[in-house]
């Protein structure tokens, strides 16, 4: 079996592999790859993070609102503010619109750029031109952070946020 590093972003291997999907000689391939590939080592690195916040938001019995802030992104100087009693707050962002299928990345970095939450985020559907994210305040301490969305390595989308 050969493939090349197409063949695994296609397979979305990282994400499988992370997920224990890949079938034994598949992740043997697949290992073999990221050992050498920076890319697809950081896109295991960034999957592992989501599993584990992922894991830790959805272990707490969590009960969100019927209503909760949804707020659209705009100019990168606004930021909007959240509390507590919200528990989850969402963000709208616009997706640029390409001639194939994009994969969106959601990352949230604090002040000095340390991660705290990494999503994937799919194309929307049909016609649509807006990403929606909704965000638990769970993965959050009290602080200012930013969302950057990203299509590949390009970013598409910036929103600040400070947790009161």
């Amino acid at each position: 079996m050969l493939l090349d590093h197409k063949d695994f972003i296609e397979l979305q291997a990282a994400e499988r592999y992370v997920a224990g999907e890949l079938s034994p000689d598949l992740r043997d391939h697949f290992e073999e790859h990221f050992f050498t590939c920076p890319e697809c080592a950081e896109e295991v690195r960034w999957e592992k993070m989501f599993a584990a916040n992922a894991k830790a938001a959805f272990e707490q019995e969590v009960r969100f609102p019927q209503t909760f802030p949804l707020f659209r992104a705009g100019s990168p100087e606004t930021t909007a503010e959240v509390s507590a009693p919200n528990r989850l707050f969402g963000v709208t962002f616009p997706a640029p619109r390409t001639a194939q299928e994009q994969i969106y990345f959601c990352e949230i970095v604090d002040q000095t750029g340390r991660p705290y939450l990494h999503q994937r985020l799919d194309s929307p559907p049909g016609g649509e031109e807006e990403l929606h994210l909704a965000v638990p305040l769970s993965c959050l301490t009290p602080g200012e952070y930013v969302i950057i969305v990203r299509a590949g390595h390009a970013e598409v989308g910036r929103f600040r946020v400070r947790y009161l």
